[in-house]
């Protein structure tokens, strides 16, 4: 339903009028090679609707600050501190300097971030979202605003938008799939949040290995962790705490939450790998020097960052009357086997 006011888009009016974006921006502009009747039916709607130039959006196409506007949950994880390596690389390239925010894993840091950087009219958003994000209508506003955006890592299905991503599920597989293969069958899962996309592709490819294996898949085996080292350990804890048989295997959502189970497990005197399997995910820079050192899916971080870039400054030198096209990036993993997954014989 189209609202009054600024909220209004041209998108919202070429819609209405079933006539073509650029067609209305052409109209509103006033250039002659439109058809009459057609530039007056656009500025009839624009009237009955109250409908005013969004100033902001105009401002990110015209008058470029060549700044990029960086949201992150936290530049202290391994995974984001390499790809902010990959966004600072190809940005630096094509003449654009970032903002960097942190939201520290909090929904409204992440909001409060975004308008900061509104204000500090940045030409486009690189968005990873907090882990205590579950609302998403400070992202939709600037969709609705054609803000220049692309998200990575983590994202909800819920936003239309362009993204970075890697094969979650298919990943997540061939990690559990090796655990299987090694012997185990009563495998653990440490997730992210729940409502996270990430977690539930993860979690499906989990699944998949499972049934491949003949295993049935059991939700008391899952825990929802919200990747904070404390959530973490109180998680495994509780977690191994519940299980009728003996656990032989664990696969994590990241690496600093297998290294924090791997930590509480040895205080309950479970040792890794001698007594429980564990795997990781990013391949976070200590997991090799870790004891055990730790198996891992490794992410192209680096690249992650080039593309998110990429896919960002082809939206802001889209031409002014052209709709944004949201694209996805597919990028792939490879597992790293490390001592952590492998029982000794």
């Amino acid at each position: 339903m189209s609202r009054k006011g600024t909220s209004i888009t041209i998108k919202d009016m070429a819609n209405r009028l079933n006539v073509s974006v650029s067609t209305v921006s052409r109209a509103l502009r006033g250039v002659e090679d439109i058809n009459a009747e057609t530039k007056k039916r656009v500025l009839d709607l624009a009237e009955s609707l109250d409908y005013q130039p969004n100033l902001l959006a105009q401002s990110l196409v015209k008058s470029r600050t060549k700044t990029l506007g960086v949201i992150v949950p936290s530049i202290g994880y391994g995974f984001f501190s390499s790809v902010l390596q990959g966004i600072e690389s190809e940005a630096s390239k094509a003449g654009y300097s970032l903002l960097l925010c942190q939201s520290s894993e909090r929904f409204e840091k992440e909001k409060a971030n975004i308008q900061n950087l509104l204000r500090s009219q940045v030409d486009g958003f690189i968005i990873s979202l907090s882990n205590d994000t579950n609302k998403y209508d400070h992202i939709e506003r600037l969709l609705q605003r054609e803000i220049p955006l692309v998200v990575f890592d983590r994202y909800s299905n819920d936003l239309a938008c362009s993204k970075v991503v890697i094969d979650n599920r298919g990943a997540s597989k061939e990690a559990v799939s090796h655990l299987i293969a090694n012997g185990n069958r009563n495998i653990l899962m440490l997730a992210g949040p729940e409502h996270l996309h990430l977690t539930q592709e993860r979690i499906a490819g989990y699944k998949e290995a499972l049934a491949e294996a003949g295993i049935t898949f059991d939700p008391l085996k899952v825990a929802y962790c919200d990747f904070t080292l404390k959530d973490a350990s109180e998680h495994i804890e509780a977690l191994w705490k519940i299980q009728t048989t003996k656990p032989d295997a664990i696969f994590a959502v990241s690496d600093r939450i297998a290294m924090t189970a791997i930590f509480t497990l040895k205080k309950m005197g479970v040792f890794v790998p001698n007594d429980v399997a564990v795997i990781g995910f990013n391949d976070d820079p200590f997991s090799s020097m870790f004891t055990p050192p730790l198996s891992s899916v490794t992410q192209p971080t680096f690249e992650i960052g080039e593309q998110v870039v990429k896919l960002l400054i082809e939206q802001i030198n889209r031409p002014e009357d052209e709709q944004i096209q949201y694209k996805t990036k597919l990028l792939s993993t490879k597992l790293v086997i490390r001592e952590s997954s492998v029982r000794p014989t």
